[in-house]
């Protein structure tokens, strides 16, 4: 029987069929990585069925992919890998650097688009460790993925091509310097519900770090128009307002979608439609007056309260009272579990079951931190460490999931179990590449990710993905 179709029943099976055409495909289980620190924001994966113990030398290597330099962490979502970079073979004389996001098969690891663009050279800008390359991670979401520069190109690029929907110089129009030796845009984009967070520093926070101001301001996320922002002005002095360097948390709180900020000793949270302030907290934690105590993790959500990861000062849960506008003190570690720095491009301790898991260590006297870390096991409940393993160096990061650590340490990666009942070691890679430790060149700062039962780490040169499930 031959069957006939209206023109508008024709027409909705034609935009069916070429939306599903252009959709990515999302593998038949798992999850996906679309933004910093993962789907629940706070370093962890829903995943489960993973590898409880790795085969000597490690899980098997799906593929290997070339790519630039970057401390930026990739997003994954679907088949699509999103990784920014930062073009270091470049000489000084040039005067000028590239900059970009490269899309990569999930699966292969086969380039599937690639974005440059030209900026000016690190040096220009006195850039702190400039050998790290592009800072801020990715945010991905249905249609367009976010990209951050390293000093302050926002790009808004379709998912599907990789073509400029909008950009935006934050640099020229809300960074415009000059400032003395800082780290860029560490920050990455936080997108939801069509608006894009820009977390701002005074710049008289960055001078005197325990007097912190901070503030907020969101873009519409469709073409980067400022939809409210918390500060003074849309366009500040120069050298008034630099990027922040933490990135903020996105929660709900009483129903209501909110952005949590924390930079240095200030403390505060934003409703996410408006801009309103529902909390602004200095907790009186005391830093040195060094630029490099601004460098820390973003807060995280655990037993109804935030932890606060401070650079050199104590691992805090801070619980919140809305009514009076106030927060307090739940704990503060004290017994050894204090990160020296909670650097922007990673974060410093990740929940688990009851239970915290992060890097600590000392340092020298100039302040720098030493190479020698621990790893810690701290009660969630109580700030108190249960448990401390050595023999961890500078270029630290980790990650959570189905009860297992993936933890990086310089050139090394390692499987550990994630049990209060002490460290348990469940397999590693004792060389990722060949680079040892120096300067952070080792990408060992860059945390993995964990999408879809494909762990990616990145090495200097190359992203590596291995099956771990």
């Amino acid at each position: 029987m031959v069957r006939f179709f209206s023109l508008p029943v024709l027409v909705l099976l034609f935009l069916s069929m070429s939306l599903r055409a252009h959709a990515a495909p999302a593998p038949a289980n798992g999850s996906d990585w679309p933004h910093w620190l993962g789907p629940n924001r706070d370093g962890t994966s829903p995943e489960k069925g993973l590898l409880r113990q790795w085969p000597a030398g490690g899980p098997q290597v799906l593929w290997r992919a070339k790519i630039q330099q970057g401390w930026s962490v990739p997003s994954v979502a679907g088949q699509e890998v999103y990784v920014s970079f930062t073009d270091m073979t470049q000489k000084r004389d040039d005067n000028k650097m590239t900059e970009g996001l490269v899309c990569l098969d999930a699966a292969s690891g086969a380039e599937r688009w690639k974005y440059t663009y030209l900026t000016v050279p690190y040096y220009s800008r006195n850039l702190g460790w400039p050998v790290g390359g592009v800072r801020a991670t990715p945010s991905v979401t249905q249609r367009f993925v976010y990209h951050l520069g390293t000093l302050g190109h926002l790009l808004c690029l379709e998912r599907a091509t990789g073509k400029v929907a909008w950009e935006a110089d934050l640099d020229t129009a809300w960074f415009p310097g000059p400032y003395q030796e800082w780290k860029g845009a560490c920050f990455s984009p936080v997108v939801e519900d069509g608006k894009l967070i820009l977390p701002l520093l005074r710049k008289d926070s960055y001078i005197r770090p325990n007097k912190a101001d901070t503030n907020c301001a969101a873009l519409d996320a469709a073409t980067g128009k400022v939809l409210w922002n918390t500060g003074a002005s849309d366009k500040p002095e120069p050298g008034q307002v630099l990027p922040a360097f933490a990135t903020p948390l996105l929660t709900t709180i009483g129903g209501e979608k909110c952005v949590v900020r924390h930079e240095m000793n200030r403390f505060s949270i934003f409703k996410l439609a408006d801009g309103k302030l529902l909390l602004d907290h200095e907790h009186g934690e005391e830093f040195p007056n060094d630029n490099r105590a601004m460098d820390m993790g973003s807060p995280i959500p655990l037993n109804g309260g935030f932890v606060i990861p401070p650079g050199p000062g104590s691992l805090t849960l801070l619980t919140c009272d809305y009514a009076a506008k106030s927060a307090k003190h739940a704990w503060k570690a004290t017994d050894g579990a204090n990160p020296i720095y909670g650097f922007s491009i990673l974060h410093t301790f990740m929940p688990c079951a009851g239970y915290l898991y992060g890097f600590t260590g000392s340092v020298d006297a100039n302040n720098l931190p030493v190479s020698k870390m621990n790893l810690h096991c701290v009660d969630a409940k109580t700030g108190k460490a249960v448990w401390s393993e050595q023999g961890f160096t500078l270029g630290i990061s980790l990650i959570c999931a189905d009860g297992l650590l993936f933890v990086r340490s310089a050139q090394s990666l390692r499987l550990v179990e994630a049990s209060p009942n002490g460290f348990a070691q469940k397999g590693s890679v004792d060389k990722l590449h060949d680079l040892p430790n120096a300067g952070g060149k080792d990408g060992g700062w860059v945390m993995p990710v964990l999408a879809h039962g494909r762990l990616y780490v990145r090495c200097p040169g190359e992203l590596i993905c291995y099956k771990v499930k």
